[in-house]
């Protein structure tokens, strides 16, 4: 086995971030809108923070992602509406995967990019 991994040339590696990228869909804006059609889950997660007279920070996942937030702690459960709600209810962020059907990550803290300008007109 020891041996077969010495043999393996760096023409032969392929990079798993690569294998994703040629693989991976670029939402389109009509993409994203029927993710909020009435009557899809997220939806109705909407909905349901809005009658409670509360809020919600939802991110959905990217590569650069992980460099805007900080803290907080895996879920990495499955998508409901329920769960979205029940979520809110906690201070910061909720990130969702890029598919919409995972959360990854509840209660985190978004950090802007320190080398964003701060001159205000």
């Amino acid at each position: 086995m020891e041996e077969q991994l010495n043999s393996i040339s760096e023409d032969q590696i392929i990079e798993i971030s690569k294998i994703r990228t040629v693989q991976e869909k670029q939402l389109t804006k009509l993409d994203v809108l029927r993710k909020f059609s009435s009557g899809t889950p997220l939806r109705e997660a909407l909905n349901d923070i809005l009658n409670a007279n509360s809020g919600a920070l939802i991110v959905i996942n990217n590569p650069r992602t992980p460099a805007v937030f900080q803290g907080g702690f895996r879920v990495d459960c499955k998508f409901t509406s329920k769960r979205l709600a029940e979520l809110a209810k906690m201070d910061g962020a909720i990130i969702l995967s890029e598919d919409f059907k995972k959360i990854l990550y509840a209660n985190t803290l978004l950090t802007p990019d320190t080398g964003i300008s701060r001159v205000f007109a």
